[in-house]
């Protein structure tokens, strides 16, 4: 089965795709991303979507110019849209004292999410094929995974789908071959001081060779049987986790003792990894004795024990209740940084992982969104005076509201409003030399408002990350 059909028969197996969908394509320039893209392309009339194409420059190599090219040349030559994001990886990974991978993760996603809701796509298509796969079931295997890491790459996952996961990097060459397109070479993908690619050059082919020949389809088998008996297993647990709590200090989710008093051990594992990737986006494995400390506070009559977990999660016994839960950050980051506070200097991009959002800042046409309003997600200022700044409320601070002649204090607007005192920390408020001009969702100030005879405007779009 070629490559064509083999996608086409899991967008029907998996829902990936809806009629009437628009879908992001991640493209790197590189055999499988560039597959992806065209694959994608020639299936589109057959389901009814549309597709558009977004590079992303990590800061990490050097000579990306020619895959920009490459990428912006097809997606003209397809007819879609195109679109190109950069950061700095390296700055991001030594500010947040992550490893590059984890950073080039955090900027790539923040930005294709950013830019995926700014063209409305429903899906954000990633390239990951099945040789992927099976090196992922293998590197979790020599790490000592669980059965979430078996089951290695999900299909989806949020926005993010993987459409030809089904497809080998084998198949994919001919089909590139068979259209004659080109593609980029991406260096580091040989270097063997990594450890997937001495999973990928070596690894594989010595099993492969002498072990078993079809060592790729039993990996691949393995990992889908897995995920069928995780799904299965999962089911129970539905409904167990309460409502995310939106305290001032901490982010926590709460397991009531009378849901899972019954529950075997190995459920309590599925429920504390599901909560650590869904409600707090810890995808990285957690170590055997992290789960069986929460398994020990769970069967304990001792209130007001904690355990700490990996990444700054700990876990509590409350009353006879379990509650995860992580400090939330003081500081925002972008620019400069002073604890409560972070500055931008001019126009552009910027991502603030202590907020949890993506700034992107721009002059546009004054009438560039029809009806000028101002909601939590997008504003438009007749003019800033920069630098801007973000930062948490502060006592004393007053805006003049749209309409009003004189100032209000910020802490009126919020009753008035009845944003809850749990909430209000972490409302970031936007200040220009000329004082605060915005509060995403609650108010903007008078002094912003754009007059009939404007002729540009700045923009300021949030989105989460």
């Amino acid at each position: 089965m070629d490559c064509i059909k083999k996608v086409s028969a899991f967008l029907s197996k998996q829902k990936l795709i809806k009629s009437g969908d628009k879908v992001l394509v991640a493209v790197s320039g590189g055999p499988d991303s560039i597959s992806l893209l065209f694959i994608l392309d020639e299936l589109k009339d057959k389901f009814g979507f549309e597709i558009a194409a977004a590079y992303f420059d990590h800061g990490i190599r050097t000579g990306v110019e020619r895959e920009i090219e490459l990428v912006r040349r097809y997606s003209s030559k397809l007819g879609i849209p195109f679109f190109l994001g950069a950061g700095d990886v390296p700055a991001v990974s030594k500010r947040l004292r992550l490893g590059i991978e984890e950073a080039a993760r955090l900027e790539r996603f923040g930005y294709l999410e950013s830019t995926a809701k700014k063209w409305g796509a429903r899906g954000i298509a990633l390239g990951h094929t099945a040789d992927d796969q099976v090196e992922t079931i293998l590197h979790h295997i020599i790490r000592g995974s669980g059965l979430r890491g078996l089951a290695g790459i999900p299909a989806s996952r949020g926005h993010f789908i993987r459409p030809i996961l089904t497809c080998t990097r084998s198949e994919l060459l001919d089909f590139l071959k068979s259209r004659k397109l080109n593609y980029a070479v991406d260096k580091t993908n040989s270097d063997t001081s990594l450890m997937r690619n001495r999973i990928r050059h070596r690894l594989i082919p010595y099993i492969t060779k002498n072990f078993n020949p079809r060592f790729r389809e039993s990996l691949l088998r393995l990992g889908e049987n897995v995920a069928e008996a995780l799904e299965a297993l999962t089911g129970r647990l539905d409904g167990l986790v309460s409502a995310p709590d939106e305290g001032d200090s901490f982010e926590s989710v709460t397991l009531k003792s009378s849901s899972i008093k019954d529950l075997s051990d190995f459920e309590i594992f599925l429920l504390v990894d599901s909560i650590l990737k869904e409600n707090f986006g810890i995808f990285q494995d957690v170590d055997k004795h992290h789960y069986d400390s929460v398994k020990r506070l769970i069967s304990t009559s001792t209130s007001g024990k904690v355990v700490q977990l990996p990444f700054g999660i700990e876990t509590a016994k409350e009353h006879g209740d379990i509650v995860f839960r992580r400090r939330r950050a003081k500081s925002g980051r972008g620019g400069t940084s002073d604890m409560n506070e972070c500055t931008i200097t001019g126009t552009g991009e910027f991502n603030l992982p202590d907020w949890g959002m993506r700034v992107t800042i721009e002059e546009v046409p004054a009438g560039d969104d029809g009806k000028i309003r101002n909601d939590s997600g997008t504003g438009y200022f007749r003019s800033i005076r920069f630098p801007l700044r973000i930062r948490r409320r502060k006592m004393g601070d007053n805006i003049r509201p749209f309409g009003m002649k004189g100032t209000k204090k910020l802490s009126d607007i919020f009753i008035d409003k009845k944003v809850p005192l749990s909430k209000r920390d972490r409302i970031p408020v936007f200040e220009d030399k000329g004082g605060i001009f915005w509060i995403p969702g609650v108010v903007s100030d008078e002094r912003m408002r754009i007059g009939p005879k404007a002729k540009r405007a700045i923009r300021i779009t949030i989105d989460k990350i």
